[in-house]
């Protein structure tokens, strides 16, 4: 380059060829997404459409046994649009584990907004903490080691900062990239705060950078139209002003000249030549140089925030891998990659991130800078100009250029500073559409699923016999074991049902690593409600499944006086317990059983008796007449025995595996296996 001495500088500029450090921006926007607690920390600016974490500015715990924990979570400064989702541990706020349990009031960060109502029940905040300007979630939660193992990750969904549109004087909500940069340049109290005088008079080049903006395009075969850029992004005001200027601009390919005193925008898009330079006005010839391989790329990779992917890092690429674009452009760098890595804070859609890429890398390939000095005809164009370049030393016709520089010397000569211009750089090219990957169904760490199916069985079948030959009646519950991997253990919790029940009810509580399980300690008779839930590894419990009102079922046999045998002519009707047999002696001894659920009733049997379960020990049978009160029944591994003798004219006797007690030559009682 031909160095000459400069007297000023006619336009100083900040391009979007001046991009933030990767490295920096994901550091900074890993960070937006966690909670932190401080009560001096910056306060971002969200503009668009964001989700968030926040600051935790105020945080203290009231009532008994400290019951209550109170958190005034700043998200950003203010005003803004609206606040949407809140999410606790990545669950939804208005999940049913939570009810009764959290309280989350919004606030949009106006400068009149009072005390939010529910911090103010803290001991220590007052109506006059307003947090005027700044929006924010004043949250009560309510303990309960069931959902909150301790002080949990609050997120919101954030509609950002109102802005102010030149195009009809308006302010309000947008995603617009070049009226959220405005917004940044002249708000006093986060940004630089400049006034309308450092502006053109009607912002024209404002204008047209915010509609080239809003121009619609169709991003895939069949889509839905997008705008050409958007910007949602999380501001952080701990940073230089340049540094977040270049942010801004990383996403729109926006430079920001400034001349006269006056602060531009203009966006690198097609277009024509305004003005022709020819060697007329190129005084002491012309220096160029082209793209050097440092800045030459045949590889983009670009990093941006996914929606999609809960709001994490997602990356892009230009050309795909493996595409004959990409062969084409390896092979003409001699087979090697070269590759960029590139961070745009700004966008959150994949197909403008990759069109950013693919107008990043185009500009790489086709690079030539070049220089002159030029008469003060010069002075005619401005930064970010196309104009058209003629001259015979690199045999250029109309070649064309975007200005990048402007320096006047004390001559009134101009040097003039050009970049290579190519409509192809900027022309929306569609893709295929990006396939919906699913999310992995790793496991929430805060969150566990809960069990299924819970069932509670009871009666005959699930009953157990005690030592002294008496029966306890049990239930039996089973449930479908969580879908979640993780899940550590299950806590299944009974109650008499009834009334009005409360929490501290559940006096029985059981846990298990699988299904099934037996409950003991339950009454016949009585109606219980069970529940059960999920416990992780983390101690983080799954919501409850409750199955209430079950009914108990009666004993069979084996109760406090063992089974009641009747030998008479009608179906007898006191003192029944489910079990007891009648004998109808009308009927040639046609036996019948007590049983069903839930209103028991005499079922006739054929063929003999079956389905007792006999008491190890059995000293006293009552038929109908006569009592055998000598001798004892005893039943074992060996068969049924008799010890002792007979009284009156009762007597026992034993064929193969049936048992018959007569009164003389009477049969009153035969019990034996089904036929």
């Amino acid at each position: 380059m031909f160095e000459w001495l400069v007297s000023f500088v006619v336009s100083a500029v900040i391009s979007w060829a001046l991009s933030p450090d990767p490295e920096d921006v994901e550091e900074q926007q890993d960070g937006v997404l966690l909670n932190k607690q401080s009560n001096i920390a910056q306060i971002p600016v969200i503009y668009g459409n964001r989700k968030v974490g926040g600051t935790r500015v105020f945080v203290e715990t009231s009532g008994a046994d400290n019951e209550y924990l109170y958190i005034a979570l700043v998200l950003c400064e203010g005003e803004i649009q609206s606040i949407g989702n809140v999410w606790i541990n990545d669950v939804l706020s208005t999940d049913s584990k939570f009810s009764g349990l959290v309280t989350i009031n919004k606030h949009l960060g106006t400068d009149s907004q009072t005390a939010d109502t529910t911090l103010t029940s803290a001991p220590s905040w007052t109506t006059s903490h307003r947090l005027r300007g700044v929006a924010y979630l004043g949250i009560r939660l309510k303990w309960d080691r069931e959902v909150f193992g301790s002080i949990p990750t609050i997120q919101a969904d954030v509609l950002g900062k109102k802005v102010y549109d030149p195009r009809n004087s308006s302010t309000a909500y947008s995603q617009n990239p070049a009226l959220c940069l405005l917004d940044y340049m002249t708000n006093s109290r986060y940004g630089k705060g400049l006034s309308s005088s450092v502006f053109e008079s009607d912002y024209a080049s404002w204008k047209t950078s915010a509609d080239i903006c809003d121009i619609n395009v169709t991003p895939y075969s069949g889509g839905s139209t997008i705008d050409t850029f958007s910007c949602n992004v999380v501001i952080n005001t701990d940073k230089t002003l340049m540094e977040n200027i270049k942010v801004f601009m990383s996403g729109m390919r926006g430079i920001v000249p400034y001349t006269q005193g006056v602060y531009k925008l203009i966006i690198e898009a097609s277009g024509t030549a305004t003005f022709a330079f020819t060697e007329n006005h190129i005084i002491e010839g012309i220096s160029f140089e082209g793209e050097k391989r440092s800045n030459r790329y045949n590889r983009v990779i670009a990093t941006f925030t996914n929606p999609d992917k809960n709001w994490q890092e997602d990356t892009v690429e230009y050309p795909d891998a493996g595409s004959s674009e990409y062969t084409t452009m390896l092979s003409e760098d001699g087979g090697f990659e070269l590759e960029s890595r590139v961070a745009l804070p700004t966008i959150t859609n994949v197909y403008q991130a990759k069109y950013m890429a693919q107008s990043i890398l185009k500009k790489s390939r086709d690079g030539i800078r070049c220089s002159f000095l030029s008469t003060a005809e010069a002075l005619q164009v401005a930064i970010g100009d196309i104009v058209s370049v003629t001259h015979s030393t690199p045999a250029w016709n109309a070649k064309p250029f975007r200005v990048m520089e402007l320096s006047l010397k004390d001559d009134g000569n101009v040097i003039v500073v050009l970049s290579e211009h190519q409509n192809t750089f900027y022309a929306w090219s569609s893709t295929t559409e990006v396939p919906s990957y699913p999310d992995t169904n790793l496991p929430n760490p805060y969150s566990a699923s809960a069990p299924t199916g819970l069932s509670i069985s009871s009666g005959e079948n699930y009953q157990v016999t005690n030592n002294d030959g008496s029966t306890s009646p049990r239930i039996y519950v089973t449930w479908t074991a969580s879908n979640d991997s993780f899940v550590d253990y299950y806590v299944i919790q009974a109650r008499v049902a009834g009334g009005t029940p409360t929490e501290n009810a559940w006096d029985i509580e059981h846990t298990t690593d699988s299904s099934p399980l037996y409950i003991s300690g339950v009454a016949s008779g009585t109606t219980i409600d069970v529940r059960i839930k999920a416990v992780n590894a983390m101690g983080v419990s799954s919501s409850w499944v409750q199955v209430d009102n079950h009914a108990i079922a009666s004993l069979v046999g084996g109760g406090a006086g063992g089974v009641t045998t009747f030998s008479q002519t009608s179906a007898p009707t006191a003192d029944l317990e489910v079990g007891d047999l009648w004998f109808d002696t009308d009927d040639s001894n046609k036996m019948y059983r007590y049983e069903g659920s839930p209103t028991p009733a005499w079922i006739a049997k054929t063929g003999t008796m079956a389905g007792i379960d006999v008491p190890t020990t059995l000293s006293t049978i009552t038929p109908s007449a006569g009592t055998l009160t000598s001798g004892t029944l005893q039943v074992g591994s060996g068969g049924i025995n008799i010890i002792g003798g007979t009284v009156g004219g009762s007597r026992l006797e034993i064929d193969n595996e049936t048992l018959s007690v007569y009164d003389g030559s009477t049969l009153r009682l035969k019990i034996g296996k089904l036929s």
